[in-house]
């Protein structure tokens, strides 16, 4: 019996590592005809201090909700339809009201590719809500089959603020942490820096750099991204001065920006 008990132990032993070392396709590959209900909910924080006075806070809090249906499969990607619902608006008032935003059932096209990058098909139709619930999204699985503790980077740029000018990096290490028993969820961490350089202009001189992290867990049998949360912190200087006034040290006020995110779709 206790030859026996060892032999089993020793078997588990051996193959553990070959079914950890067994690679993964993790993509995003909507099933066609599949529709995915999906809630954001964000938290913006900012706190800014100048020397000698106290520091000044803002947030604001919000919930999109929105739909995506998988149309049709193409070689690089998903056709997939975004509707837009509503934006509620929570206040960070006591005894404020939430206030709905209602957007109609807006729509637009986009192609999903199987790394999760996103683009807007063409159409004069798109508003600029719908260019910012689902406009250009970066990249995020990666482009071949990974193994379990494996790791791949993305580093790409983003639009900071909505300003041209200001145009940030983002540098991100995603992890593919496991695998649940049924192989159904990945599960996925990510930690990232962000680094962006604003020359100087009439709005005054400005430099930030942040951290990103969070985690991901990958449906594979809807091919979609089911839950996932990320935390970005964004440290900067804001140097404004009269023009023609050499700046001093009351000019310049640092600003701390918490980002809370979390998102999560569920299919119908």
């Amino acid at each position: 019996m206790l030859r026996l008990a060892l032999g089993v132990l020793v078997a588990i032993v051996v193959s553990a590592p070959a079914v950890s070392a067994q690679s993964v396709v993790l993509e995003i590959r909507p099933r066609v005809g599949d529709t995915l209900s999906i809630r954001m909910d964000q938290l913006v924080e900012m706190t800014g201090t100048t020397r000698g006075d106290t520091a000044r806070s803002h947030a604001m809090e919000t919930a999109v909700f929105t739909r995506a249906v998988a149309q049709r499969r193409l070689t690089d990607g998903t056709i997939v339809l975004g509707i837009a619902d509503s934006v509620v608006m929570f206040p960070r008032v006591q005894g404020g009201a939430p206030r709905t935003q209602r957007l109609g059932g807006k729509s637009t096209q986009m192609l999903i590719q199987q790394n999760g990058a996103v683009d807007l098909l063409p159409n004069e139709s798109n508003s600029e809500d719908l260019r910012e619930l689902f406009g250009q999204l970066p990249a995020m699985m990666p482009d071949d089959p990974i193994v379990v503790r494996g790791k791949w980077t993305r580093e790409m740029p983003v639009p900071l603020r909505g300003d041209i000018h200001g145009t940030g990096w983002v540098r991100t290490t995603f992890t593919f942490d496991s695998l649940s028993k049924s192989r159904e969820i990945a599960y996925i961490t990510l930690n990232g820096l962000l680094s962006h350089e604003r020359p100087r202009d009439e709005a005054g001189e400005r430099d930030a750099n942040g951290t990103i992290t969070g985690t991901i867990q990958l449906n594979r049998r809807l091919g979609w991204i089911t839950d996932s949360k990320m935390t970005i912190v964004l440290e900067s200087v804001v140097l404004n001065a009269a023009a023609g006034r050499k700046p001093n040290a009351s000019d310049r006020m640092k600003v701390r920006t918490k980002i809370v995110q979390r998102v999560r779709a569920t299919a119908k």
